[in-house]
């Protein structure tokens, strides 16, 4: 019996509907965002290991390609949608970066570094802890169960240093805050669901400081610094460094 062939327009669909999806991602997306990695990336140290939480297609975090070479990053990047990762693989390999940017399609909630097979005693608490820095752009109010999921990414890091905010063992954030009132409460909200139903991303829910602070507090992270990135008149774009406390 002849295996049959998919018709012309199942293929069509199968690789059209994600091509259009992480098209449109990048359309709304990147031009905000590329901005916001390279505030984050010009912070980070040399040879960083950094775990980007919710990375999407990858293109904001590859249009800072000379920061990634220049200051000799490495980037695990975490994303739940299938589709996207697909795309940020094939960008990481149209960029060249294939030995800096590795792709992962898990829920965070589910992410483990992958162990070294040799590894033992220190090596081994080190491999459990391989990251100098977590980062979310504009990703972390969209995830579930955020308190555990920020706890189980520190984890991932490896000791603070104190010398600086630009030392190992902090996690970025950047975010849009809206400002309280009618618009924050009730006009943005609506705007975001539409755009998730005709655009199809989820733009997450209406973000007020004050409940994403709750949450940073309730992980026993605090911040050490906080960076205005833009103003408007509803709404702020904020970069938040914060860090485990010290014992």
């Amino acid at each position: 019996m002849e295996n049959s062939k998919p018709s012309s327009s199942a293929v069509s669909r199968r690789y059209s509907i994600p091509s259009l999806r992480s098209w449109v991602y990048d359309t709304v997306i990147v031009n905000m965002t590329k901005r916001w990695y390279r505030e984050v990336l010009t912070k980070l140290p040399v040879n960083a290991r950094i775990l980007d939480v919710g990375i999407g297609t990858g293109t904001s975090l590859l249009e800072n390609r000379d920061l990634i070479v220049s200051k000799h990053l490495h980037v695990t990047g975490v994303d739940y949608d299938e589709h996207y990762v697909i795309a940020a693989i094939e960008n990481v390999k149209r960029f060249g970066l294939e030995q800096q940017v590795a792709l992962v399609h898990a829920s965070i909630h589910d992410y483990s570094p992958s162990p070294s097979s040799s590894s033992s005693g220190d090596d081994e608490k080190e491999n459990q802890r391989p990251f100098d820095a977590i980062y979310f752009s504009g990703s972390f109010m969209i995830i579930p169960d955020k308190a555990e999921a920020l706890k189980r990414c520190v984890r991932m890091l490896k000791p603070t240093t104190t010398a600086s905010s630009s030392g190992s063992g902090r996690v970025y954030f950047t975010q849009t805050f809206e400002h309280e009132g009618i618009v924050g409460r009730y006009v943005t909200p609506w705007v975001k669901a539409a755009l998730k139903t005709l655009l199809t991303i989820d733009f997450g829910t209406v973000t007020f400081e004050k409940d994403f602070l709750a949450v940073l507090q309730a992980a026993n992270v605090e911040v050490e610094q906080r960076i205005s990135l833009g103003k408007a008149m509803f709404r702020e774009q904020v970069l938040i460094v914060a860090m485990v406390p010290v014992s």
